[in-house]
C-alpha cells in the first residue's frame, strides 16, 4: 500500500476544505428561500426577532403586498442581485413617516449580522420633505441582505419602497427640483402685495384671505420641497408641523376667502356661519394631524380624512348653491380650486381606502394645482377691485356732483334734507345702506341756559365729529338732527363711534358749556339686494321711530335693526322728547 500515508493526508485536507467552506454554504443556503433582489414583509408579533423570522422563509410575502393590520412588521431587502463591483450600501433611503421604533440590520453572507435602534429623531435628512435616511451597521463583509423591524408604523407600502444606497447620506443641496421650487414660491407670493394694496383701497376683508392663502402656499412648496431645509437648521420633526399646519391653515384661508369674495346677498346668515365653521374644522384638523399621533394612535390618518369628508361635503352644497343663485365671484372660485380639489379629493380616498398600501405622491400635482388657483383667483381679485372701486368712484362722483347742486346748511356746511331727498336711491345703490339718525339729547336746555352763540357752537362741533369719517355722508336735517348714510361691513361699528365722537368734540371745542352733551341714535340697516325700492321717506320713519326707542330707554345710546324684507310704515307723530 504505497503512498496510501499520501492519499490519507489528501483526505484529511480534502475534508478540511470542505467544513471551511460549509459555514458560507449554509448561511447561503439559509437565504435561498429569498429570491435574489426580493423585497419581502412579514408580521412580527410580540419580540420576535429577524433571525427567528429569517428561519421561516415560506411564512414572508415576496409578491408586492402587505399584511393589512399589524403593530410590528418586518422587511427584507436581498441585496444578492447586485452586480460585483457595485460599492457596498451604506444607508436606507425610505419614504418618511411615523414609527415608534425601527431595528436596522445588516445580513453578511456568511450568516453574520449587525443590528442597530433607530428612532424617529435619528432619520437623516433627504432632498425633500417626503424622503430621510437611515445608516446601516456597520458589518465586516459587504451585506447581501438588509431588515428593517417596524414597530407602530401606518404604511407597509411606504417602507417598502425604502432602497439601499451606497455611500453615507450627504447635507442636502441645491437641485433642479429646488430650482423649480423657488420660482413657483416666487409666483405664488407675487399676489401678496397687490392685495395688500387692494385692502388699501378697498378696506374688505377679501384681499387680505387672499394674501394669508399665498403665504401659506409659499410655506407648504417650501416645506416639501426640501427648500426650508436647506435654509434653515429646523428639525425633521419640525418641519412635518409646519407642512400639516401651513396646508390646513391654507384651505381656511381659501374657505374665509368665500365668504369675504362671493357677493354678500348671496349667503343667508347660516350659510356664511356655515363658512366659518369649515374653515375652523380645517384648523382643528391640522392640529390632529400635527400633533394627534399620541393621542389617538395609527387612527390618526382615518380621523384626519374623515374630517375632510366633511369639509368637502359642505363645500360642494356651499358651491352647488352659489351657483343656483346666480354668484359670479363663485364661478371664479370653483375655476380657480377644481385642480387643488382633484388633487385632495385623490388624497382623501386613498387616505380613507388604502391607508396601508398605495402610496400616493402628488406633489408636484398639488403645487401645479396650487399655481393655478393663486393665478385664477389673483384675477378674479384684481377684477373685483376694479369693479368695487369703479362703483366706488362713481358713488364719489355723484356725491360731488351732489355737494355742487344741492344746497348745505349755512351753519354747519353740511348737506340739507333737499340734497339727500334727490340723490337717496343712487346712493342706496352705490352701497349706503345703513341710515344713522342722530339727535343731540337735551339740547332745547344747552340753548336756553348758554345762549345760542355756544349752541351753535356745538353744532359746529357736531358736524365736525360726524365728518371725521372720509367714507360716511353726513348733513344736518334741522335743528339739532342730523342723518349719516354709511357703507361696507363695518357700517354700524363706525357709526356707533360718530356717535361717541359727538360728546368728546363739543366737549373739547365748545367754551364756555359746562356740561356733557350727549347723543341718541337710531340706525337702520337695508340692502338694496333686499329692497332694491327703498325710499327715504320710509327708511327715514323707521329709523325715527327707532331714534325715539332710544330716548324712551334713557338716551345716549343706539337703537339699530337691519331690515331683510322692506314694508313701508304709517308716518307717525313725530316725536316731542329732545
Amino acid at each position: 500500500m504505497d503512498g496510501s500515508p499520501a492519499k490519507y493526508l489528501m483526505a484529511c485536507m480534502a475534508m478540511l476544505a470542505t467544513l471551511f467552506v460549509a459555514q458560507p454554504l449554509l448561511a447561503q443556503e439559509q437565504q435561498s428561500g429569498f429570491a435574489p433582489g426580493s423585497v419581502c414583509i412579514v408580521e412580527a408579533p410580540g419580540s420576535v426577532t429577524y433571525a427567528e423570522l429569517a428561519s421561516e422563509p415560506s411564512a414572508w410575502r415576496c409578491d408586492g403586498t402587505s399584511p393589512e393590520n399589524f403593530d410590528r412588521l418586518a422587511l427584507r431587502f436581498d441585496l444578492r442581485d447586485r452586480a460585483a463591483d457595485d460599492p457596498a450600501p451604506g444607508y436606507l433611503r425610505l419614504t418618511r413617516l411615523h414609527f415608534e421604533e425601527m431595528q436596522v440590520v445588516a445580513i453578511a453572507a456568511d450568516g453574520t449580522q449587525a443590528t442597530s435602534t433607530v428612532a424617529p429623531d435619528d432619520l437623516l435628512p433627504g432632498s425633500n420633505l417626503r424622503e430621510a435616511a437611515v445608516v446601516l451597521p456597520r458589518i465586516e463583509a459587504p451585506p447581501v441582505a438588509v431588515a428593517l423591524i417596524a414597530d407602530g408604523a401606518p404604511s407597509a407600502a411606504a417602507l417598502a419602497d425604502a432602497q439601499p444606497m451606497a455611500g453615507i447620506p450627504a447635507k442636502p443641496i441645491a437641485a433642479y427640483e429646488h430650482l423649480l421650487a423657488a420660482l413657483l414660491c416666487g409666483l405664488l407670493l407675487a399676489p401678496f402685495f397687490f392685495d395688500l394694496g387692494f385692502y388699501r383701497v378697498l378696506r374688505s376683508a377679501f384681499p387680505l384671505y387672499h394674501a394669508a392663502f399665498c403665504v401659506l402656499a409659499v410655506l407648504q412648496t417650501a416645506t416639501f420641497s426640501g427648500l426650508l431645509l436647506l435654509l434653515t437648521d429646523l428639525s425633521m420633526a419640525t418641519q412635518r408641523v409646519i407642512a400639516i399646519l401651513s396646508f390646513d391653515c391654507m384651505v381656511a384661508a381659501g374657505t374665509l376667502l368665500i365668504v369675504g369674495f362671493v357677493e354678500r346677498h348671496v349667503f343667508r346668515p347660516w350659510q356664511r356661519k356655515l363658512l366659518f365653521a369649515m374653515a375652523g374644522l380645517t384648523v382643528s384638523l391640522s392640529a390632529v394631524g400635527a400633533f394627534g399621533l399620541p393621542v389617538f394612535g395609527a387612527i390618526t390618518a382615518q380621523i384626519y380624512y374623515a374630517g375632510y369628508v366633511v369639509y368637502l361635503a359642505a363645500l360642494a352644497y356651499i358651491m352647488a348653491y352659489a351657483l343656483r343663485r346666480g354668484s359670479v365671484a363663485i364661478r371664479w372660485i370653483l375655476l380657480s380650486y377644481t385642480p387643488l380639489l382633484l388633487v385632495g379629493v385623490s388624497n382623501v380616498v386613498v387616505g380613507l381606502t388604502a391607508p396601508n398600501s398605495t402610496h400616493l405622491d402628488n406633489y408636484w400635482l398639488q403645487n401645479i394645482a396650487l399655481a393655478f388657483e393663486v393665478i385664477v383667483t389673483a384675477y378674479a381679485v384684481t377684477d373685483r377691485f376694479l369693479k368695487i372701486k369703479s362703483e366706488r368712484d362713481l358713488a364719489r362722483s355723484q356725491q360731488c356732483a351732489l355737494e355742487d347742486l344741492a344746497t348745505r346748511d349755512p351753519l354747519t356746511g353740511l348737506l340739507n334734507r333737499r340734497a339727500i331727498d334727490e340723490q337717496f336711491n343712487d346712493l342706496h345703490r352705490a352701497g349706503y345702506d345703513t341710515f344713522a339718525l342722530i339727535d343731540l339729547d337735551h339740547f332745547k336746555s344747552v340753548n336756553d341756559a348758554f345762549g345760542h352763540q355756544v349752541g351753535d357752537a356745538a353744532l359746529q362741533a357736531v358736524a365736525k365729529a360726524l365728518q371725521s369719517d372720509p367714507e360716511a355722508l353726513a348733513m344736518r336735517l334741522g335743528g339739532e338732527e342730523f342723518l349719516v348714510l354709511l357703507r361696507g361691513d363695518d357700517a354700524t361699528e363706525r357709526a356707533e363711534k360718530l356717535r361717541q365722537a359727538i360728546t368728546i368734540r363739543i366737549a373739547r371745542e365748545v367754551v364756555g358749556l359746562d356740561r356733557v352733551v350727549t347723543a341718541s341714535m337710531g340706525m337702520v340697516s337695508f340692502p338694496h339686494t333686499a329692497m332694491p325700492s327703498a325710499g327715504f321717506a320710509d327708511v327715514y320713519a323707521r329709523a325715527d321711530q327707532l331714534l325715539y326707542e332710544a330716548k324712551e330707554q334713557g338716551r345716549n345710546r343706539t337703537v339699530s335693526e337691519r331690515l331683510k324684507l322692506f314694508r313701508p310704515r304709517k308716518h307717525s307723530e313725530r316725536r316731542s322728547a329732545a
